[in-house]
């Protein structure tokens, strides 16, 4: 998994874990991302995972990273 935001002192800006994604496999091809959010900063619970707005959140910023790098995005699916 890579985290998206993971540990607040590693950037100059304060931040908040948001999502994590990973590589889905298929043999040796990445066929799918896989995705899920925990809105950390209001306190762990049912509640703060996949909430609708951080996924579609980072989707947007999933697909904009890819674009930067030139690359096509595979399919993101959501972690149950």
């Amino acid at each position: 998994m890579t985290c998206i935001a993971s540990n607040a002192s590693a950037f100059s800006k304060p931040c908040e874990y948001v999502a994590s994604v990973g590589w889905g496999w298929e043999g040796e091809t990445i066929t799918h991302l896989l995705l899920s959010t925990d809105a950390y900063a209001l306190g762990r619970n049912k509640h703060t995972y996949n909430r609708p707005a951080d996924l579609a959140w980072a989707k947007r910023k999933i697909r904009w990273l890819f674009k930067q790098a030139g690359v096509s995005c595979s399919p993101i699916q959501v972690e149950p």
